[in-house]
């Protein structure tokens, strides 16, 4: 007989990456590797997993929206540049099969979903799941306007949907409790109010001015859970239910990523659902200049700032030392320097042209690439009976 419910998502994520890891040359080869690796795992499940296989195909999975999967198979396809030509090529299928996939006149079987999930870099999830509703108001990719800025907004999309997702496995385990949300309880109009709310946070959490040794594990104290990944970009934040999730990017210098984290950190404390910082619009500036005094205030306060001008030290010296003990980017240091009156204007874009370099104490990032809990839930999760 097959697993007990709690088990299920795991003997899903067998199946799932069996397929993956599968040649991909016929849908009986497939579906026989699959059985084995369920028969080793799960002694005695095989046999009523076969039955179930063989009555559902995609004659049978008459829940599916078809024609929402042919939009993500449409809109995959043009953030990877490719025509529907191409990606006929890469899938050993008929290019009008790909426009009526597209167009969700034509059904997929499990074997071409996972040839379109192998040659667009997708995980399957993303063509069968629906993203949350706060991320669905996302304006669709259409052929003619596809930007690199909408590329990347794409990827960090689904990265940040599938992780909702798996936030969401684990607490249907019972594996992982979510911690609270934190929100300002005050209006914020303005950055003033912005590093007003960053002064508040630091308090809450009984910070003080000191520095912030991992954004990873402040913001799961703050009830948003970090995933760092190697796609393209800065970051992308949502809240769904009592779930809140952040993706951050591997891009760039660390203390950048580190001002992503406190961005994304900001979207959630000011109340902000939704945002993916691939490229700022104008339509957006504003919000963003507010987020941005957040992040800056959390990451080195202005107070800390005015403290370490009473030291007998150039402008410069202080300012390298501060960016190195509270991991901050160069350009966050000078914008701190400059509200704490240290540096003038003039002094301020003379100092923008000198880069810090890295010291050997710093890594690429302050902190695991998932959430500090995450270890431990997962394995509860494994061993679930």
């Amino acid at each position: 007989m097959l697993p007990e419910p709690r088990r299920w998502s795991e003997l899903g994520l067998l199946v799932l990456r069996t397929i993956r890891d599968s040649p991909v040359s016929s849908q009986e080869t497939m579906y026989d590797g699959v059985i084995l690796a369920v028969e080793q795992s799960y002694p005695g499940c095989a046999d009523s997993l076969s039955t179930h296989w063989r009555v559902c195909d995609y004659r049978t999975m008459t829940t599916l929206d078809w024609s929402e999967i042919g939009e993500r198979v449409r809109e995959a396809r043009l953030t990877m540049r490719m025509s529907q030509e191409q990606l006929a090529q890469k899938t050993d299928l008929d290019r009008t099969m790909i426009s009526k996939i597209e167009a969700g006149s034509r059904r997929l079987d499990a074997l071409e979903l996972v040839r379109l999930s192998r040659a667009l870099d997708m995980p399957m999830g993303h063509f069968l799941n629906t993203p949350p509703a706060v991320m669905s108001h996302r304006t669709p990719l259409a052929e003619d306007t596809v930007t690199n800025s909408a590329q990347i907004s794409y990827r960090l999309d689904s990265s940040l949907a599938a992780w909702i997702r798996e936030i969401g496995m684990l607490v249907s385990l019972g594996t992982l409790d979510l911690k609270p949300i934190k929100r300002y309880p005050h209006k914020v109009d303005g950055p003033s109010a912005a590093a007003e709310a960053a002064r508040w946070l630091r308090g809450d959490l009984g910070l003080g001015a000191s520095a912030i040794d991992s954004m990873a594990g402040l913001s799961e104290r703050c009830g948003q859970y970090v995933l760092v990944t190697d796609l393209p970009g800065d970051g992308a934040s949502a809240v769904d239910g009592d779930i809140a999730a952040a993706v951050v990017s591997l891009s760039g210098l660390p203390g950048r990523r580190r001002s992503t984290a406190a961005h994304e950190l900001g979207h959630l404390i000011l109340g902000d659902e939704y945002s993916t910082d691939a490229g700022v619009n104008a339509s957006r500036s504003e919000r963003e200049a507010m987020i941005d005094a957040f992040a800056a205030e959390l990451l080195l306060p202005v107070e800390v700032v005015r403290r370490a001008r009473e030291a007998n030290a150039s402008s410069r010296s202080i300012l390298v030392r501060l960016a190195a003990e509270y991991r901050t980017s160069w350009t966050l240091v000078l914008r701190q320097a400059r509200a704490a009156g240290l540096i003038t204007a003039g002094e301020e874009k003379s100092f923008v042209r000198i880069r810090r370099p890295m010291q050997s104490s710093e890594t690429p990032w302050d902190g695991p690439l998932c959430p500090t809990s995450a270890p431990s839930v997962c394995l509860r999760a494994l061993h679930t009976p």
